[in-house]
């Protein structure tokens, strides 16, 4: 009788033995003859089965994970939307409008994973980002009443936006009731800031063993992919050690202020510059807030987006260790399987 047949895909391999080696950008597949195997594999894989087993170039409609959520008892009204791209000073802004006591989405409670909900979930934003910025994706893009489902719970959103900003203009511009908020700062401060936050993260993600064990993990898978289409979005598709993306984030940066600041409403549009310092007067007076008596948040420590992302990266490699640790166990239990099967051992 035919024993049953479950594909696996590379990294397991690698798991088992490390001196197999694929074409870059192939789903390499291996069968393993092991009918006792099956169900522990796709568990394990179970997270990672809409990613891996379909080509990012496909062109069929995918399923969507927004499509799963349910419809909010609540809605928060949107009030205010930042148009202001990653390093502009977004989450001195973010801790600002929490002190106002504003309930705000930002880049930072999706890596934190506050609260634990599916609002938070690393993949909606990758999947966001993916149907806007990837017209091969097959996915769906996100129009109005995506994003109220996703950001249901919030009455303010920053920082996300900026990388579909026309789906959000369609969506909220003749909306009279939401404010936009663009903060802004030199080319080249944008260019040396993403490199060394978001094009530091890339390097080490794309360098093993976390090029390896990101597989191992579903929350950090998705981080990981968010983090890498962001990368790739700004700086052109250039690695993050190629000389070329410093030009290729000016560009880009440049560009986007060129296309997105006319766009806005002048008359519900604040536009703050880093350059020229950030403070509570023209916020306050933008929102018709009262000034609140603590200092302005201050976030231009160079480390603090290293210190947000490396304990969730630590954790998550905790995790995978774990599987590597339970496949090594697995493997070398069907190793002596097909040993004595095939009589070496009696």
């Amino acid at each position: 009788m035919q024993r049953g047949r479950v594909h696996v895909p590379c990294f397991f391999l690698l798991t088992v033995s490390q001196a197999c080696t694929f074409p870059a950008g192939q789903n390499a597949l291996i069968a393993v003859r092991a009918p006792f195997f099956t169900s522990w594999i796709a568990t394990w894989l179970a997270p990672f089965s809409s990613s891996l087993f379909l080509p990012v170039s496909s062109t069929a409609v995918m399923s969507r994970a927004i499509d799963k959520f349910p419809d909010p008892p609540v809605k928060r009204p949107t009030k205010i939307i930042g148009m202001g791209c990653s390093r502009t000073a977004t989450l001195g802004l973010y801790k600002a409008l929490s002190i106002l006591g504003y309930n705000t989405l930002h880049m930072i409670v999706i890596i934190n994973g506050d609260a634990g909900g599916k609002h938070h979930d690393p993949k909606i934003f990758y999947e966001a980002i993916e149907s806007h910025t990837n017209p091969k994706s097959g996915i769906k893009p996100y129009d109005k009443a995506d994003f109220e489902k996703w950001w249901a719970e919030y009455d303010a959103v920053l920082e996300c936006p900026s990388y579909f900003p026309e789906a959000i203009l369609d969506a909220y511009k003749d909306d009279p009731d939401v404010k936009f908020i663009l903060t802004e700062r030199r080319p080249e401060g944008f260019a040396k800031s993403f490199r060394s936050s978001i094009g530091s993260f890339e390097t080490g993600v794309r360098s093993f063993p976390l090029s390896f064990l990101k597989f191992l993990d579903a929350r950090n898978y998705y981080l990981f992919r968010m983090g890498s289409r962001l990368w790739d979005h700004c700086a052109g598709g250039v690695p993050p050690w190629d000389d070329r993306g410093d030009a290729n984030l000016r560009s880009f940066y440049s560009d986007y202020m060129a296309k997105v600041k006319p766009a806005l409403p002048k008359d519900r549009t604040l536009v703050l510059n880093l350059e020229e310092g950030l403070g509570w007067e023209k916020l306050c007076e933008f929102l018709g807030d009262e000034i609140p008596d603590v200092p302005y948040p201050r976030t231009n420590d160079p480390n603090e987006f290293k210190n947000i992302v490396s304990p969730h990266i630590e954790a998550g490699l905790n995790r995978a260790m774990g599987v590597v640790a339970g496949a090594a166990a697995v493997a070398a239990g069907v190793g002596f399987w097909l040993l004595k099967s095939h009589g070496r051992f009696r």
